[in-house]
This record gives structure tokens, C-alpha cells and sequence, in this order.
């Protein structure tokens, strides 16, 4: 058998590992190192575990640990109610058998609109033992109607779903009018809280490690949602990783209010704390969404040591928070904060810790991570306690030239780029040559490439349709090496290119976003064809309320100018009009597409008073 036929997802029904049968001689449990050598409570179950054998082997190790914390606010204050690993059991073969009931099999694929997080890890976890094919997806609870039913459809021509899992009482008048439901069986959560099921027999944990663990459903910022294809061998190696590259161990605890369907919120905001059997803390997205200093408030109140979010989450805490919020914050617990999931501007991490170090965040516990679902989660982070770095390299050289030539800061012919650390252990990044294919070596711009056990083989349609699983991932971004750490650069897919020079949009929109009068994160980078046939910039910048639009749209013009050198078209748009994905990334190719439509909604008059 070849190495590509070795990595294909296995589809079959799993062999059964009844919960009566012995643990096998190999099920060791390793302790996790701990840096100053004291004593350790967090235990590795042996690697060749898949995540649902791992579950079960905690559950007859340690049934009354609580370890999954479900988080809910009472006024500012969050309240947590504990779940213990027997009682996520119980939860699972509950689950299993609503499933079963509905007509689930090995094989099937099985959507999950849940937001709350023990009933989503109890129907992820139930399908996966079912040996059926888990989907998750956002819920009505976080999307509206019509974009709740684009996403089911769009998705559901991908996956074929046999049976749908919901939690909102409106989600069966949603399904009902985006999906043809003669063969789609629906299950409410509510059941699992109702009359006990009984199984036709015991439940089966063991999987094979080629299986698929589940489907991770691209966000669609770059087009349509593709299903990542995530085995359960992949999502073992990444858990792993973030543990080992991560230092973690029985101290750490885990807060995430990042929505379970994300690749960020799944992997290391639910899973490895149940895992690696640490106190994992989940919220609902809407508890930042409507107050975002309730993610501070959570890390205070049970002295979360890990917990990631995307940058503009960071950008939002670091220049809207009240002062009155700080003033009984003790964050010296968080030691990992990951800020990953989307482009990292290298201020947002300085203002966020110049923000928060008065109440007691260290400035090396700032992450910048890089990933994505198509290496099930985490490619690399700095390690913990080293200090942030920073490159500054000549604008010029790194667009018409491709090399990233050191300078000095605060120059207008030079950006910054922060750096995302090193591959997590046991992978490996190359920097490829978009033209060529052939490797580059160090401070050159390329596509960055992954290697390793985290790599998933591929997109469920095309290997659903024989297509070879992938042995190394060419990510579609653009990226170099310094000293063996990595620096992202921007999508590959998404550059600029005017008069032969490239420009990474993401340059253009940190410093248009820096601009005053522009509303913070609301600037879009892209390009049209132009009448003659030339490349032609668009800016789709909103305004702060009260801003006078043409003065703005002459600042916005001058700064392109002086900075890159093109003179763009500047479209100022309404609050709220630029497209995001249900993860909160702004969608250049949507952006662009409304555009050229007619569809984006431009300013006609100035914007109100706030």
C-alpha cells in the first residue's frame, strides 16, 4: 500500500470496542512534564487512542471529574455549570440513541446546528461511535434566518446529510424552507433532555484512527464552504501538539467563548480540555458579542491560564473597554492567548498589552498563532514565555522582489509583520515558489506549506469521488522564514496587483484602518479589472459616525498613494455592509462580488451622529 493510499479517510463502520471490554496492554496513561517539576494531575491517554476511546477510557478512570463547564452570565458576573465525565457519558448514549432512532448508520453524515456545548459534544461524539460522519454548523441561536439557510444549503449539497440536529425552536421552520426533507430526519436537543432511550446494544467507542472524525465546513471567506476532511488520527496529533508546544499540564484551564462549529472553538476550546481532563470552560458567542468584557470577567473568576480568539477580538478589548472594567480584573492566570483565526496586526498586539498590563497580563502570554482546518487546527505559535517578535522589512523589496529585507521601523516604505512562531512538534513548513513550486530559503516570499500528522488528506467531495489524499498542504498563503519562525503575509489567492507590483491587501487595510475616521476593522482591500483592461484597487472603507465622507475619501486616496503607490478607488460603505463569515472574518471575494453587483451599500449622505 502506498503512503497516499495509507492516508485516505476510511469511511467503513468502526470495529466495536464494547464499554464491557478490557483496556488493552497498550492503554498507557503518560503524565504530562511539568517546567518546574512539581507534582502532575494531567494524564495523557496512550497516542494511539482516538479522541472517543480517550473519552471513555476518562470516564472509567476518573467518572465524578468535572471537567466541561458550561458558562452563563447573570448580570456581569459568569456562572458556570460543571458536567462530570460520567454525565457526558450518560449524555453520549443518550444522543447515540436519538440518532439511532432516527435512522443513522455507519457512513451517514450527520449536520450539527447545536450551540450549547455539552448537547454538541454529546452528538459529536455519539455520530463519531455510530460510525457516521459528524457535520457541525452554526445554529439559528447564531445566524439569522436567511443566512442560517444559505449555510444549510450550501452545505447540504456538499454533505448529503441524513440527519439533522437543531436546538432552535425556529430551526424546523428554517430547515423545512431551505432543504428537501422527504429523506432528512431532524432531531431536537430538547429530546435529550427528555424520557431516556433505550440502545439495542452496548455502545461502541473504538474508531479507526483513518476514520473520519468529523467534517470541518470552511468558513467561506475565499468562496464556497469546502467539508475538510478531519480523521481521527489528525485530530489526536493536533490536540497533542497544542498540549506538548503549549506547556500544558493539570494546572492549565481552558475559557473559549468562540463558537463550537469553528475549527478554533472545536479543537481548543471544547476538546482538549476534555482530552487532556482540565476544567474546559465554554460560553455562548453572544456573551462577547453583547458584552465583550465578560471574556475578562470569565478569565478572572476561574483563572483560565488558556484561551484563543481572533485578532479583532483582542482590537476590540484593547480600545473599547471602559477603564471602570479594569478596575477588579486580575489576569495573571492567562498565560496563553492565542490570537489566531485571521491576519495579525502587529499594533492590536502591543495596544492589548499595553491596555492590560496593569491588571496583571504578562506580554508573553500574547500568541500569535497560525492555522487552519485544513491542518485540523494549530500549525504554529511562538512557545510560551519567549517575547513577541516583530519584522520590519522593506515594502519595496518584499512586493516587486519578493524578499523580505530588514529596515528600520516607521518609515512609509516599510510594514511589519508579526511573527507566528515555530511548526507545533512533530510538523513541518516550507516556503514554495508560487511561480516555479521549487523551495525558497529564508526571507523569501512564498506559499506557505505544511507537513505532518495534523494535515488532513483532503475535501470530502473530492475523495468521496476517489480523488488521492494530499501528503503536504500548499495552504494558499503567502508567507517567509526568519530564523526558523514563520510570517504570514496575506492570501495568495488575494493580491493586489498593480502595474506589476503586488501588494498583500492586508497591509493596505492595517494602515487605512489606522486612519481617523475610519471605523475600526471595517476596511476591504480588492481589486476589478478596470475599463482599459488594468488591475484597479477598490477600498470599501465605513466611516465613523460623524466623519465628513469627503474628506475622508481624499485622506483614504492620499495615504494609498504615499504608502503603495496606486491611487485607489475609495467606496465608503454603511455600518454592517461589508460581508463576514459566521466566524467574524471579512470576506474579500463577497465584498468584491457586491460590488460589481451593485449590491454593497455605499453612503449617499453622510452617516448620523453616533
Amino acid at each position: 500500500m502506498s503512503a497516499a493510499e495509507s492516508a485516505a479517510p476510511d469511511l467503513r463502520p468502526a470495529p466495536a470496542l464494547t464499554s464491557s471490554e478490557a483496556e488493552p496492554a497498550n492503554s498507557a496513561w503518560l503524565p504530562v512534564p511539568a517546567p518546574t517539576g512539581s507534582e502532575v494531575s494531567a494524564w495523557l491517554p496512550a497516542r494511539t487512542f482516538t479522541f472517543p476511546e480517550a473519552f471513555a477510557r476518562r470516564v472509567a478512570r476518573t467518572p465524578d471529574q468535572p471537567v466541561l463547564h458550561v458558562v452563563g452570565f447573570s448580570g456581569r458576573e459568569p456562572q458556570a455549570r460543571p458536567f462530570t465525565y460520567v454525565a457526558l457519558a450518560k449524555s453520549v448514549h443518550q444522543a447515540a440513541a436519538l440518532l439511532a432512532r432516527a435512522g443513522v448508520r455507519p457512513g451517514d453524515t450527520v449536520l450539527l446546528c447545536v450551540s450549547r456545548a455539552d448537547a454538541f459534544f454529546s452528538f459529536l461524539v455519539a455520530t463519531q461511535v455510530l460510525g457516521a460522519i459528524p457535520a457541525p454548523l452554526p445554529s439559528m441561536a447564531d445566524l439569522q434566518m436567511q443566512s442560517y439557510q444559505s449555510r444549510l444549503r450550501s452545505v447540504a449539497r456538499d454533505a448529503k446529510p441524513r440527519a439533522l440536529v437543531v436546538d432552535d425552536a425556529r430551526a424546523r421552520e428554517a430547515v423545512g424552507g431551505a432543504l428537501e426533507t422527504a429523506t432528512l430526519a431532524l432531531v431536537e436537543v430538547a429530546e435529550l433532555d427528555g424520557d431516556s432511550v433505550p440502545m439495542e446494544r452496548a455502545l461502541d467507542w473504538r474508531c479507526r484512527p483513518e476514520g473520519v472524525a468529523f467534517l470541518q465546513y470552511t468558513s467561506g471567506s475565499t468562496g464556497e464552504p469546502k467539508g475538510v476532511v478531519v480523521r481521527h488520527d489528525n485530530l489526536v496529533a493536533n490536540l497533542r501538539a497544542i498540549i506538548e508546544g503549549g506547556r500544558m499540564d493539570g494546572r492549565d484551564a481552558v475559557y473559549s467563548w468562540l463558537p463550537v462549529f469553528h475549527d478554533m472553538g472545536l479543537v481548543a476550546g471544547l476538546l482538549l480540555g476534555v482530552y487532556l481532563g482540565i476544567p474546559a470552560y465554554v460560553a455562548p458567542l453572544k456573551s462577547f458579542v453583547y458584552r465583550p468584557d465578560s471574556w475578562l470577567r470569565a478569565i478572572h473568576r476561574f483563572r483560565a491560564t488558556f484561551s484563543p480568539a481572533p485578532n479583532f477580538a483582542y482590537h476590540l478589548l484593547a480600545h473599547r473597554i471602559p477603564e471602570s472594567a479594569l478596575r477588579e480584573l486580575d489576569l495573571s492566570s492567562w498565560r496563553l492567548a492565542f490570537d489566531g483565526a485571521e491576519p495579525i496586526d502587529p499594533k492590536t498586539a502591543e495596544a492589548f498589552i499595553r491596555r492590560f498590563e496593569p491588571a496583571g497580563f504578562r506580554a508573553t502570554s500574547f500568541r500569535p498563532a497560525y492555522g487552519l482546518a485544513e491542518a485540523t487546527l494549530a500549525v504554529s505559535f511562538p512557545p510560551p514565555g519567549e517575547p513577541l517578535r516583530c519584522d520590519t522589512v522593506e515594502r519595496e523589496a518584499l512586493t516587486a522582489r519578493g524578499e523580505a529585507r530588514p529596515v528600520e521601523s516607521g518609515s512609509a516604505s516599510s510594514t511589519t509583520v508579526i511573527s507566528v512562531g515555530r511548526p507545533v512538534p512533530g510538523h513541518r513548513v516550507r516556503i514554495l515558489s508560487t511561480e516555479d513550486g521549487r523551495e525558497l530559503p529564508e526571507r523569501h516570499l512564498g506559499e506557505v506549506t505544511v507537513s505532518g500528522p495534523s494535515v488532513t488528506p483532503g475535501y470530502f467531495h473530492e475523495l468521496r469521488e476517489g480523488g488521492a489524499p494530499r501528503e503536504e498542504l500548499r495552504t494558499g498563503d503567502l508567507g517567509y522564514l526568519a530564523e526558523g519562525e514563520l510570517f504570514i503575509v496575506d492570501r495568495l489567492k488575494d493580491l493586489l496587483v498593480v502595474g506589476g507590483r503586488k501588494h498583500a491587501p492586508a497591509d493596505v487595510e492595517r494602515v487605512v484602518g489606522a486612519l481617523d475616521g475610519v471605523k475600526s476593522g471595517a476596511v476591504v482591500a480588492f481589486s476589478v479589472r478596470g475599463p482599459e483592461g488594468t488591475e484597479e484597487v477598490i477600498l470599501a472603507v465605513t466611516p465613523e459616525p460623524g466623519t465628513e465622507l469627503a474628506t475622508l475619501e481624499a485622506v483614504v486616496q492620499r495615504a494609498a498613494q504615499e504608502h503603495f503607490g496606486f491611487p485607489p478607488r475609495v467606496v465608503l460603505v454603511r455600518p454592517g455592509a461589508l460581508p463576514k463569515t459566521s466566524s467574524g472574518k471579512l470576506q474579500r471575494s463577497a465584498c468584491r462580488a457586491r460590488y460589481l453587483d451593485g449590491t454593497l451599500q455605499r453612503f449617499t449622505r453622510e452617516p448620523a451622529p453616533a
